[in-house]
């Protein structure tokens, strides 16, 4: 336990702002995000955590909540008569209530507060008591918790809900662009018709293709995390040092029994990658104990790394942003040459493995667990969308320049057979027939599109 003086110091490091509002244009990831070339839009997020008294904010290391918070602190102190006071999740464990509450009347803080507390995740679940004494004693006039555990939004009801997750395909596109690019109405309206089971032209839109395509491919690389995405749009690619901060980052988020196994389990899901397996399968086949791989699988699960599609008792595990995904090939690698291994999978042979990792997310942060895989007589449907009136979308992820006919007939018999509404998300074909195929790219950008304007979610599933 500190003593007031001590107190006094961290709540001072913490908040230079307070004696000097001119300070907050000093802090590092202020300045950082200020310098950046290439920003997040928080704008609109920032609006509508002003709105609520009390937010949750979650999502993976390093998608960027700490800037995300020190960007509402600079917000109050010139917007707001609201004193913005910042803490650590280990400040909670060490610091005093009564010892707080006399150092904020020390410094003649009058005005009413607002409290931010960053990584909730690092306190023990057993102090959290102290936060609810803290709050309860502070009276914040608002309150911005940050967390990597999505189980974290299950502690705080009543509070505003914020998912902070990596750039989709859309936003990733139009950050590059500088401006948002004009999704027309035809082109939304095809979409939902091709959900929906019906087939229509979509020649209007081949003329983005081009750009769609290139600016996938560098996605594919860099992923959506801020920190990955700067590196390679400056030199290229990333380095191995960021790969291993990404993963201490990642190790520090997940319980103590799961340290020991996390790097096998990262190596574990990408050999099975795609393939659908029991868990108990999964476990025996990393040759960890089935207890300890489930909740490392779970772990993972919670703080936005991996997502699970089931079907029965089986289930294929997917990494949620690319640079996931190339965390474990640099896990499971041997090679002295990193670039050369993992580009391999970004764009070698092996990228249709990773593509339909970046469809699952994309689809999964509209549909969540309502998401399922299908098997079927004549194999394995990759997507499964249930949408309202019974009716069904089978998506196969082919990303290959010409689809294969016996991909095709696959297809045909689901729809004879399940009466499920196939379509194919190919690497650059739009085929307008029975079976629509639509380059992913373009589909994803779409779909980032009405993901955004989360009207089409409303309207049209349950």
């Amino acid at each position: 336990m500190k003593n007031m003086a001590e107190v006094r110091r961290l709540l001072l490091k913490r908040n230079p702002w307070i004696k000097n509002p001119k300070r907050i244009l000093r802090d590092t990831y202020i300045r950082t995000y200020l310098n950046s070339k290439f920003k997040r839009r928080y704008e609109s997020l920032l609006k509508t955590i002003f709105l609520s008294k009390y937010t949750i904010v979650t999502g993976p290391p390093l998608v960027g909540k700490t800037t995300l918070l020190k960007l509402l602190t600079k917000k109050l102190i010139t917007e707001n008569d609201l004193v913005p006071i910042y803490l650590h999740g280990h400040d909670i464990e060490t610091i005093g209530i009564r010892d707080l509450l006399a150092v904020i009347k020390f410094l003649r803080i009058r005005k009413k507060i607002c409290l931010l507390i960053d990584d909730l995740n690092t306190i023990n679940q057993q102090k959290l008591v102290r936060l609810e004494k803290l709050i309860e004693n502070t009276q914040p006039e608002m309150l911005v918790i940050a967390s990597c555990h999505s189980r974290s939004i299950d502690l705080f009801q009543g509070f505003l809900r914020v998912e902070l997750l990596p750039l989709n395909f859309m936003e990733f596109f139009e950050m590059l662009h500088g401006k948002k690019k004009l999704v027309r109405g035809e082109e939304r309206e095809q979409l939902h018709k091709l959900l929906g089971g019906h087939s229509g032209s979509l020649d209007e839109f081949t003329e983005d293709l081009t750009d769609f395509q290139s600016i996938f491919e560098i996605y594919l690389l860099s992923g959506g995390l801020f920190p990955f995405v700067e590196e390679v749009l400056k030199y290229g690619f990333f380095s191995e040092d960021s790969l291993v901060r990404l993963y201490r980052s990642i190790y520090k988020t997940v319980r103590n029994n799961c340290k020991e196994y996390l790097k096998e389990v990262f190596v574990s899901i990408l050999q099975l990658i795609t393939i659908p397996y029991t868990l108990e399968s999964r476990a025996s086949k990393a040759k960890i104990i089935r207890e300890n791989f489930i909740q490392c699988i779970n772990d993972l699960a919670d703080v936005y790394i991996v997502g699970l599609l089931g079907y029965d008792d089986e289930y294929k595990i997917y990494f949620r942003d690319p640079i996931f995904f190339s965390l474990a090939v640099f896990l499971q690698s041997r090679s002295r040459n990193l670039k050369r291994t993992i580009l391999k999978w970004v764009k070698g042979d092996r990228v249709g493995y990773l593509v339909e990792n970046v469809v699952f997310e994309h689809l999964y942060r509209m549909f969540s667990r309502s998401l399922k895989f299908m098997r079927v007589s004549s194999g394995e449907i990759d997507f499964l969308i249930e949408l309202l009136q019974g009716r069904s979308v089978g998506v196969e992820v082919k990303y290959r320049t010409r689809v294969r006919y016996k991909d095709i007939s696959k297809l045909r018999t689901l729809y004879d057979t399940e009466h499920v509404s196939p379509m194919i998300l190919s690497r650059t074909n739009f085929v307008e027939e029975s079976i629509p195929q639509v380059p992913v790219s373009a589909f994803l950008y779409v779909f980032g599109y009405l993901l955004e304007k989360k009207g089409f979610k409303a309207n049209c599933y349950e």
